[in-house]
């Protein structure tokens, strides 16, 4: 028997799966992954846990993320070894989330990647990404 809680993340999963192939905002597996990973908390808690993560996986400390530290952080959220993230999977969210362009993913561009990811709109997302966005509509 499938608890009412248990049934509806299910179907917010469901949901994030369509979205995300809909929306091309990175591949079904990493977007499933990330929502895995920060829906374990209240969403009030999602920024500080970001905020940890992002510290834990800067290891060092230049404050952007290069693509092996990504590859670390997305294998440590999939619960796997770093093999098992692929390079184009890797690239993909740099081509996506890099929006300063400049070959890494820094604490800013994290949150948005995450709050696209566990589906908090544009409209309402805190990360500075989006409050740019937002001023230039």
């Amino acid at each position: 028997r499938i608890e009412a809680g248990a049934e509806g993340r299910l179907a917010r999963e469901a949901l994030i799966a369509r979205d995300a192939a809909q929306e091309g905002h990175g591949n079904l597996s990493t977007r499933f992954i990330m929502h895995r990973f920060f829906t374990k908390v209240d969403t009030d808690d999602v920024a500080g846990l970001i905020d940890e993560c992002f510290e834990r996986w800067d290891t060092d400390n230049n404050g952007a993320l290069d693509r092996q530290e990504l590859a670390v952080a997305f294998s440590e959220m999939a619960g796997r070894n770093v093999t098992s993230v692929t390079r184009r999977d890797v690239q993909e969210l740099m081509d996506i989330f890099d929006t300063d362009i400049n070959g890494s993913i820094d604490a800013d561009e994290l949150k948005h990647m995450v709050f696209l990811s566990i589906g908090i709109a544009e409209a309402s997302c805190p990360c500075s990404v989006c409050a740019t966005a937002q001023k230039h509509k």
